[in-house]
């Protein structure tokens, strides 16, 4: 099992870049990303470990954009600005982003078959991280991990392991819209595509540990008598201070 990466502990001089492979029809190519933990042994998988984030949508597909079989997870940077945890996550991804451009911009013949500055490529280049487009700031930012599925067999892969809270194994089925989840992903490389001028990361998720919100369940209402013994004295009460108030009118 490869070593995870808690995001304090991420160096980016440690990130390695593999040559460019091509892919048969030749419209896209992919370089492997690793990390060296040891420099005694060879780079092993960039497997990184999330903040404790909130999971707005749960696991959803791109059903309405024709992609069904295309499942992904989204971590809500919510809350950024009390959490330090969440606050060095960001800039963890951010560090790898910046590595990555570096790199770009002295392979970019290689990846995208033309020689670019840095500025372009940072109009190319799709962070994992997703701005949200409300100037309100209604909605946080979000962080992208896709969840790898079996098309045949209908379900998410069997060897991407979901956890509940004590650590014991769950389906993943149960996680739902608005639970808290600690993510751990490999990034294991970048995909590039000359031909619209993109390239990033690929974020794939390894296991997910899933925090349910807790809720409150089955009938909890007390019944109460002394309030409805306090409620009697104080109709009581008001009773007969109308009555006084009648008496005591002086057009009577």
């Amino acid at each position: 099992m490869a070593t995870t990466l808690l995001p304090k502990e991420l160096d980016t001089k440690k990130i390695t870049f593999s040559d460019v492979f091509q892919s048969k029809d030749g419209k896209m190519s992919s370089v492997r990303m690793n990390y060296i933990h040891d420099s005694e042994n060879e780079p092993e998988k960039l497997i990184i470990q999330s903040a404790k984030m909130k999971a707005p949508f749960g696991l959803s597909n791109g059903e309405k954009f024709g992609t069904p079989n295309k499942w992904d997870i989204q971590l809500s940077f919510q809350g950024e600005e009390r959490s330090k945890r969440i606050q060095r996550f960001r800039h963890c991804i951010e560090y790898i982003d910046e590595c990555i451009l570096d790199k770009a911009f002295s392979c970019s013949e290689d990846w995208m078959d033309d020689e670019y500055s840095s500025e372009m490529l940072k109009m190319f280049y799709k962070s994992p991280i997703k701005k949200s487009k409300k100037k309100d700031k209604k909605y946080a930012d979000t962080f992208k991990v896709t969840v790898p599925w079996n098309a045949d067999a209908g379900e998410v892969r069997n060897d991407v392991l979901f956890y509940d809270e004590k650590g014991e194994e769950m389906s993943w089925k149960e996680v739902t819209p608005g639970c808290e989840v600690v993510a751990l992903f490999e990034i294991n490389g970048l995909w590039c595509s000359p031909g619209i001028k993109q390239f990033g990361p690929s974020v794939k998720l390894q296991q997910l540990q899933v925090f349910k919100p807790k809720r409150i369940r089955g009938f909890q209402i007390k019944c109460d008598l002394s309030d409805d013994e306090d409620d009697e004295d104080d109709e009581d009460n008001t009773s007969i201070a109308i009555e006084e108030e009648v008496v005591s009118d002086p057009e009577d």
